[in-house]
């Protein structure tokens, strides 16, 4: 239990070094002379979910210290990947220095595809999609199958005595 807490602890603490990580980049990119200007395209309303919440309050207080324009736009529901596809399509036409994307559905490489045509530079975070290159930057999040592969190890070690359960849960 006090390993999971660790795990839980450190993987928040990264998402929140990116959330005040990129418009602090983007401050930097500009000399400091100009405003830039960030979108985040969320998968998900910062009022329903106290994680994105915590992320879009760290991401705008970091965008007023350091005078980036900062817009995060989401749909109510993380369902909607249509939706999604909409917003990403309306954040790349009005060409924002950058756009931070939580990803909806893994299976979105056309859109990540259509982005990186407007070359537009994008940072992925939390849920990554089937797409490598282009002006995606980076993708900041749990990696699951190395994450499951080592709770499997660790299950399997006999540290825990001689049995093991493992709860998965595939959304």
């Amino acid at each position: 239990m006090k390993m999971r807490k660790r795990t839980v602890a450190l993987v928040a603490l990264l998402l929140a070094l990116v959330c005040v990580s990129v418009p602090i980049f983007l401050y930097l990119l500009s000399g400091g002379n100009r405003r830039v200007k960030l979108i985040v395209v969320g998968k998900t309303s910062t009022t329903t979910v106290e994680f994105w919440r915590s992320v879009h309050d760290g991401m705008a207080e970091a965008a007023g210290d350091f005078n980036v324009e900062y817009e995060f736009v989401s749909m109510p529901d993380e369902s909607d990947v249509e939706g999604q596809k909409q917003l990403l399509a309306q954040a790349a036409k009005s060409s924002p220095d950058a756009i931070v994307w939580i990803a909806a559905d893994y299976e979105m490489a056309e859109e990540a595809a259509a982005l990186s045509e407007t070359g537009i530079p994008f940072v992925l975070m939390d849920s990554d999609v089937n797409f490598t290159g282009g002006s995606k930057k980076s993708f900041v999040g749990t990696d699951n199958y190395a994450a499951a592969l080592a709770a499997g190890l660790r299950a399997g070690d006999g540290r825990y005595g001689k049995k093991a359960a493992i709860l998965v849960h595939a959304g």
